[in-house]
C-alpha cells in the first residue's frame, strides 16, 4: 500500500470514528491546565502532565469530593467510629456525598484490619458536619467497596458499581434523604474504581475504571429509568480519574492510572456524542 493511500486510509477511518452518533471521541490534551483548573479544583501542571494535586486522595478524585473526604478522616467523629472498630487508620474504598450544607452520607467502604466482626460493608453514616457526630444511616442494598457516587440535581444520591468482597458489580442505587436506598438502572459493565458524573438532571456518563480483565477505557451513558450503554473510549485505560463536564459536548479527564505506567496519567478531552 502506497503512503498516501495508508494516510487516506487512516484519515477516512479516524473521522468515520469520531462522526458515529453511538460513540464519543477521545484525543489527549498538551499540557495547559488552564482549561482543567477552571472546571476541576484540584489539578496542577507538573512536568507537562495535568495531575490531580493531592495524591494521598485516591478513589474521590472529582472536583469538590477530595476536600470533604479529607475533612471527615481528620473529624473526631471519624476517629471515635475508627476505635469502636479497632482500625487505626482511615476507610478504604467508601463513597461520601453532601446531602446539605451541614451534613454527608458516608457510604460502604471496608476497614482494612479491622477487629470486628459485625462491621457491614452495606452500611451508611449520616456525618452531621456543624456539630462532627454520626449517626448510623440506612442500608444500602448491597455491599459498595470501591463503587463510585455523584449528587443529582434534585439533592438525591447515585452509587454505582464497586465490589462487594467477591465480585465486581453493575448494580446501582438512589439515595432519597430522610428515606432510603432504591435500586436503578444498572451499568452495562460490572466495574470499581470508576468516576460517575452527572451530565443531565437523569442522566449520567461513567468513565473508565477496573473489570473482570482488568482495567478500561470505556466511557457509558446511564439514563436512570430508562437504559445504559456503551458511548465509546478514551485514548488509553483509567482508574482513579477525575472528570468534569466542560460545556455542553465535552469530558474533561485527568489523573488516574492503569497497568502501563506507575505515573499518573496525561489529560485528554472526550467529545460527548449526540443522546
Amino acid at each position: 500500500m502506497s503512503t498516501n493511500h495508508a494516510v487516506g486510509l487512516r484519515s477516512v477511518l479516524t473521522l468515520a470514528a469520531c462522526s458515529l452518533l453511538a460513540f464519543g471521541c477521545a484525543k489527549q490534551l498538551p499540557p495547559d491546565a488552564k482549561s482543567f483548573s477552571q472546571v476541576i479544583e484540584n489539578c496542577v501542571v507538573e512536568e507537562g502532565r495535568v495531575l490531580l494535586k493531592n495524591r494521598a486522595l485516591p478513589f474521590l478524585a472529582t472536583s469538590g469530593r477530595t476536600g470533604l473526604y479529607h475533612e471527615f478522616c481528620q473529624s473526631q467523629s471519624w476517629k471515635q467510629l475508627a476505635a469502636e472498630y479497632h482500625y487505626k487508620s482511615g476507610p478504604v474504598g467508601f463513597c461520601i456525598e453532601s446531602i446539605s450544607e451541614k451534613s454527608a452520607i458516608v457510604m460502604g467502604g471496608y476497614l482494612p484490619g479491622e477487629g470486628s466482626p459485625n462491621y457491614d460493608h452495606s452500611q451508611t453514616w449520616i456525618w452531621n458536619r456543624a456539630s462532627d457526630t454520626i449517626t448510623q444511616g440506612p442500608p444500602m442494598r448491597e455491599a459498595h467497596w470501591f463503587a463510585a457516587s455523584c449528587r443529582l440535581d434534585d439533592g438525591k444520591i447515585f452509587v454505582s458499581g464497586g465490589y462487594n468482597g467477591k465480585n465486581l458489580l453493575n448494580g446501582c442505587e438512589i439515595y432519597s434523604p430522610g428515606k432510603g436506598f432504591e435500586r436503578t438502572t444498572s451499568l452495562c459493565v460490572e466495574r470499581d474504581r470508576h468516576t460517575v458524573v452527572p451530565i443531565g438532571p437523569r442522566t449520567l456518563i461513567v468513565v473508565g475504571g477496573e473489570v473482570h480483565n482488568g482495567y478500561t477505557r470505556d466511557v457509558e451513558v446511564i439514563q436512570i429509568g430508562k437504559s445504559a450503554k456503551i458511548l465509546g473510549q478514551l485514548s488509553v485505560d483509567r482508574i482513579d480519574a477525575c472528570v468534569a463536564k466542560s460545556g455542553t459536548a465535552k469530558l474533561l479527564v485527568c489523573g488516574g492510572k492503569n497497568f502501563d505506567t506507575s505515573d499518573e496519567l496525561p489529560a485528554e478531552e472526550f467529545n460527548l456524542p449526540s443522546l
